[in-house]
């Protein structure tokens, strides 16, 4: 029997595997389940496309774009054609995919921007592509043959070598052909729903998802982001790490220490930018820090501490964790599990009650959450504010209106992170943000937490579902955004979170990201001194060691 489960549905369907012999999963998705818009399938922790061939005794998880494996296999197949229109009309264009920002891709052309009627005539040839519906095919080539193939492509040829890349398998696109790190579906008329947009001096290629309500026609841009991508590629052009072969030629050319402290020291810089905005404006008495999981709200509170403190400004900082509100009285999940993550988990009044009591008389008790008890306690100690000092307040939900909607807006400076990967592994593949976060995230779980990876892979599901409810929507209210991420961090965390990925079994339900975030990391030359990080720096927050004090690395 070859059984077939389907997105978003709890049964199971059964087909007799001689009924069915020699027939791709296409074949038998239009024979059996017309109407659903299936893009490829999960065979035993591996992604594969709608040409496999079934066997007895399979069971097969189709995907679709509701799920996060169809949307990968969209976008990577819509980067894909992408590519191959543009690649047909320029030939000697060198573009960029440069980042995800919400449900688009933003595209930089190297040499200084795009035309409108480019991305007009652009936009005609992926629409002929897909209309042609091309075979999408992949090949195996061995290392001689990438590097005849790439010459003319450094980025390629840097990653080819240093990565020291036997073989691969490249995918064609009728007479296209090119290295992608992920798959794709089968053929290019599945990719029916993308829109590009001039967006100077790049384009941005919009594709449907949940955050967009499966409509591009939705989705609303976020410029602070945006910039903050512009700005980190010029950083990375500016100091020669635009790619991950570059990264590997610094490490084999024994060049990393400098580019730890360049990179540390491009990151003080923005902390020192933020406490100068604060100190820039008397009446701001409120910072509100947010960002995703694992973006480094901790450090970065800490580190504008002491930027402030070398003015001679003292602070105090409040956790939204602190004013949890009584078990009983948390919300709960559809599945009935308390929701941590919602901001009505959060006594919001008693915390806007107590800021105002601090700057008003200077003085107010200090509360924690007994998480044994399921209360809110008051500590015994107290907060002390001066006249000149200001407040800082971390967490998720520290840029949603409500938290604070008590207190003056005028009062408020408010800073979004985000570790946001701005180094490629090459000028078609980009580094998901997402799984570097992940790679923090599991690194510090298991070292402080006692948690093992598979916990840690099915939690991030809800972290995700989380900050796309309760983080992502409230971004683009920040006064400034922050880009946490290290330009070598990758390189620091290969050989924590490589031995800690291994242990995964290939029936573990996350083995699908596992395998992506091994492949990842091969690209990598490992940096094996963790000395070489300061102890200072945010990625201390994630493989231990900070100065700020082991209570800061959870």
């Amino acid at each position: 029997m070859i059984k077939i489960e389907l997105p978003k549905r709890d049964e199971i369907f059964s087909l007799k595997e001689e009924a069915y012999k020699d027939k791709t999963l296409e074949e038998i998705v239009d024979e059996n389940f017309k109407g659903e818009k299936i893009l490829g399938a999960v065979l035993s922790g591996k992604v594969v496309n709608l040409d496999y061939i079934p066997q007895d005794g399979d069971l097969i998880k189709l995907v679709d774009i509701r799920n996060s494996i169809g949307l990968r296999l969209y976008t990577n197949s819509l980067i894909m054609i992408f590519r191959m229109a543009e690649r047909k009309l320029f030939p000697n264009r060198l573009s960029i995919i440069d980042a995800f920002i919400g449900s688009t891709i933003y595209v930089e052309e190297e040499s200084g921007g795009y035309h409108y009627e480019d991305i007009k005539a652009i936009d005609l040839e992926m629409k002929n592509i897909i209309a042609s519906d091309y075979k999408i095919e992949s090949e195996k080539y061995l290392k001689g043959e990438m590097l005849d193939l790439f010459k003319d492509e450094p980025d390629k040829i840097k990653l080819i070598n240093t990565a020291d890349i036997k073989s691969e398998y490249l995918y064609r696109i009728n007479e296209f052909v090119d290295r992608f790190d992920g798959e794709l579906v089968n053929r290019t008329g599945l990719i029916d729903n993308y829109n590009l947009k001039y967006y100077y001096p790049g384009l941005l290629i919009e594709f449907p998802s949940a955050s967009n309500d499966f409509d591009t026609k939705n989705e609303v841009e976020q410029p602070s982001l945006s910039k903050v991508f512009h700005d980190e590629h010029k950083f990375a052009k500016r100091i020669g790490v635009k790619y991950v072969g570059d990264l590997n030629e610094k490490i084999l050319n024994k060049d990393v220490r400098e580019l730890i402290l360049v990179s540390e020291s491009y990151m003080d810089d923005k902390i020192r930018q933020a406490a100068y905005e604060i100190l820039n404006d008397p009446v701001k008495k409120i910072v509100l820090i947010s960002g995703p999981s694992s973006s480094g709200k901790t450090t970065t509170a800490q580190k504008l501490k002491v930027a402030l403190l070398k003015h001679g400004i003292k602070t105090v900082e409040i956790s939204t964790d602190d004013y949890f509100v009584d078990r009983e009285k948390t919300p709960k999940k559809p599945n009935g599990e308390y929701d941590f993550e919602s901001i009505d988990a959060v006594d919001v009044h008693q915390l806007n009650s107590d800021i105002m009591k601090l700057i008003e008389f200077g003085e107010v008790d200090k509360m924690t959450f007994d998480f044994m008890e399921g209360k809110s306690i008051k500590t015994g100690e107290k907060y002390h504010l001066g006249d000149k000092d200001i407040i800082i307040i971390e967490g998720i939900h520290a840029l949603n209106p409500k938290l604070s909607h008590e207190l003056p807006e005028r009062n408020k400076f408010k800073i979004y992170l985000s570790a946001l990967t701005t180094m490629n592994i090459d000028a078609l593949n980009r580094l998901s943000t997402t799984d570097v976060r992940f790679l923090r995230r599991m690194v510090r779980d298991v070292r402080t937490r006692g948690r093992n990876v598979s916990s840690s892979l099915d939690e991030w599901k809800n972290v995700r579902a989380g900050e796309d409810k309760y983080v992502f929507p409230y971004q683009e209210m920040a006064d400034l955004t922050i880009n946490t991420s290290l330009i070598y961090e990758i390189a620091i965390i290969k050989k924590h979170a490589m031995k800690l990925l291994e242990q995964v079994p290939k029936d573990d339900p996350n083995f699908v990201r596992v395998t992506r975030l091994k492949n990842m990391l091969s690209l990598f030359i490992s940096i094996d001194e963790d000395e070489l990080v300061p102890n200072t720096s945010i990625l201390r927050e994630f493989i231990g060691g900070s100065i700020f004090g082991s209570e800061y690395d959870l």
